[in-house]
């Protein structure tokens, strides 16, 4: 009798353990790129916290001014936690602009590319610097960051 009572409550142990692991959040679509990993990659990371590597996006102006061929990835986050990328490649001329939120399962799946000549940097109304990508084909200015 005892075998069976802890039979039955093993079970019921199991299929608890189940139902919690399977309404935990699954970020596996994109490999679980939570913020940790994308800093670790070097992306410019937008959390609630703040931003991250700022100093590569430094380094990404700096080779725009010097004509000089560089990418960046600009990885932001969802209140759900989803990521939400932005890729810029420079080629010398031009700053080819991909805006990737294709990982957001509340939002809509698509990804929307531009070609843009500059980054503008501007002071906004609460003292913050906003950095533009601008003189685009398509739209713009398109807002990249804030600091």
């Amino acid at each position: 009798m005892k075998k069976i009572v802890r039979l039955k409550a093993l079970i019921i142990l199991l299929f608890v353990l189940l139902l919690f692991a399977c309404s935990q959040n699954d970020k596996s679509d994109v490999g679980g790129y939570e913020s940790a990993e994308a800093i670790e990659r070097g992306d410019v990371v937008i959390t609630p916290d703040g931003l991250s590597n700022f100093d590569r996006f430094e380094g990404f102006l700096d080779h725009i001014s010097k004509k000089k061929e560089d990418h960046i990835r600009i990885t932001g986050y969802t209140i759900e936690g989803d990521p939400i990328f932005q890729d810029l490649h420079y080629d010398g001329k031009v700053i080819q602009y991909k805006h990737d939120h294709t990982h957001d399962e509340y939002g809509e799946k698509k990804v929307d590319t531009d070609d843009c000549k500059k980054i503008l940097k501007k002071i906004n109304d609460g003292g913050k610097t906003e950095y533009y990508a601008t003189s685009c084909e398509k739209d713009g200015p398109i807002l990249l960051l804030e600091k």
